[in-house]
């Protein structure tokens, strides 16, 4: 007999054949035990293993024997691939791209495989400004936006006259509110809220207020901690400045209207939000001829703090106000063809600091103050005598000097001017009744480069301007010829038409 091939621990049962060298062997251990093999075993190849054996398999037909790892199975390579005869995967041919295309040679397909191959000729693409795409025009490759405005958003236009007094501000969810001042047919004047539901304003939520026989004239709106819009606006039955505050952050519904201060005759208001949280709002008093300031003591400006910012004996001043970090609002007005700027020194503006910033023609006219991202004062207004709509960046929170720079000129430019600040710069939109409404798009702070687009309407009255979360402007303005007011979105950051 030969020497045995197995050695057995514990209880076991071996099965030899008849030739113990070549035999089948069957072994079964008694419950929790186990047996060992001392020595080689030569075991039978699985079929359809490959021959460098990386693992031990049990064939279909229960075969115990050496086979590659991963089981020797079969694979199929899917669209765009390749599988090698030992199990490798790679892009199939007519799917690779070439390696080896020179300089200036672009990919080609030639119907069968991608080949490099060199342009017939060269070319510069033109070089588009912020916010617009490349797209092919009758003259080929061009800059631009397709389309380059929404509809426009009809807002009264079952009233009689277009509205001539229009405000605007960009909610906290980055959704504009406008407020705006319509007659209707008996004469009787409203203020109109409209909060725009999406960007584009094609939805949104509407309020109205006519407390007396004409309401709303001059408005401006701010808003409120909490989201809650503010309205400073025109009583013109006993000529008095008064100040709404919307009940709900969609101005839905209104709480009870305050008087800030009656017979100061016709002028624009403004209103902005002190370091308290509270309005501060500055009007014209035209029957003394002065510019007037109050400090609200509450939300709904109940109670109130009024002084005299300056003496000005203009018939309608425009003026804007704004607050920098320091809390102390600095407001920019119109006296005698020089803009100006008054920058508060308490919280009353009992004494304010007053600048000329631009005395060159009659410059100041429909002038609109805001605060740049740098901080410092922005004032967008219009130059008469050189029909020009110019930017002056202060150099500080007082605008105690500005750089001043002309960001479009033209005929009759810088009417009724609207100015946010938008992600690279001032964003202004103006009336020029020659041009039609125009938007300019500052590059930096100081405008010092600025793109300035016409959009192809006619606006006889006010602007207003807002620049969504999107970084899209959506424009606010009246139409010569039709009623009530529009609203429309620029599809491009700088209203560049197609």
């Amino acid at each position: 007999m030969k020497s045995p091939i197995f050695t057995l621990l514990g209880a076991a049962l071996l099965t030899l054949a008849a030739s113990a060298a070549l035999a089948d062997v069957t072994v079964t251990p008694a419950a929790g035990e186990s047996f060992r093999v001392n020595g080689p075993v030569v075991l039978p190849a699985v079929p359809g293993a490959g021959t460098q054996a990386q693992a031990v398999c049990i064939s279909a037909q229960g075969q115990l024997g050496p086979c590659s790892a991963g089981g020797g199975g079969t694979y199929t390579a899917g669209t765009g691939l390749a599988v090698s005869p030992g199990g490798q995967f790679s892009i199939a041919p007519g799917y690779q791209l070439p390696q080896g295309c020179t300089s200036s040679q672009a990919i080609q397909w030639n119907g069968s495989a991608w080949v490099c191959v060199s342009p017939a000729s060269t070319g510069s693409l033109p070089a588009c400004q912020l916010g617009e795409v490349l797209r092919f025009g009758t003259g080929g490759l061009e800059c631009g936006a397709t389309p380059h405005l929404t509809t426009p958003v009809t807002v009264g236009g079952d009233f009689t006259e277009d509205a001539p007094y229009i405000s605007a501000i960009l909610r906290d969810n980055g959704l504009p509110i406008i407020s705006a001042y319509f007659r209707d047919g008996a004469g009787t004047g409203r203020l109109y809220v409209r909060a725009c539901m999406v960007p584009s304003c094609a939805t949104y939520l509407g309020s109205s207020l006519y407390h007396a026989a004409d309401v709303g004239r001059r408005n401006s709106m701010a808003q409120l901690p909490g989201n809650f819009p503010v309205i400073s606006y025109r009583n013109t039955s006993d000529s008095s400045v008064e100040v709404v505050r919307c009940a709900n952050p969609q101005c839905t519904l209104f709480n009870a209207p305050q008087t800030v201060e009656s017979n100061v005759g016709d002028g624009p208001t403004s209103i902005a939000i002190g370091a308290d949280g509270m309005p501060r709002v500055a009007y014209y008093d035209s029957v003394a001829g002065r510019l007037r300031f109050a400090r609200c003591t509450d939300e709904s400006c109940s109670g109130k703090v009024i002084a005299t910012v300056a003496n000005v004996a203009s018939v309608s001043v425009y003026h804007g106000m704004a607050v920098p970090a320091d809390g102390l609002p600095v407001i920019s007005y119109s006296d005698a063809g020089d803009l100006k700027a008054a920058k508060c020194n308490n919280a009353n503006c009992t004494a304010p600091t007053v600048t000329t910033v631009d005395a060159a023609g009659t410059a100041g006219l429909y002038n609109r103050i805001a605060i740049g991202r740098d901080g410092l004062p922005i004032i967008a207004y219009a130059d008469s005598t050189n029909t020009t709509t110019k930017v002056a960046h202060c150099t500080d929170p007082a605008c105690g000097s500005a750089t001043l720079t002309t960001v479009d000129s033209g005929t009759s430019l810088g009417l009724q001017t609207g100015l946010f600040i938008g992600p690279s710069g001032p964003v202004i939109s103006h009336n020029a009744p020659q041009n039609g409404l125009r938007v300019v798009t500052c590059h930096d702070d100081a405008c010092t480069s600025a793109t300035a687009n016409d959009l192809g309407v006619r606006s006889s009255n006010q602007t207003a301007i807002v620049v969504g979360n999107d970084g899209l402007p959506v424009v606010a303005y009246s139409a010569v010829g039709t009623e009530g007011y529009h609203i429309t979105q620029c599809s491009s950051a700088t209203c560049r038409q197609p």
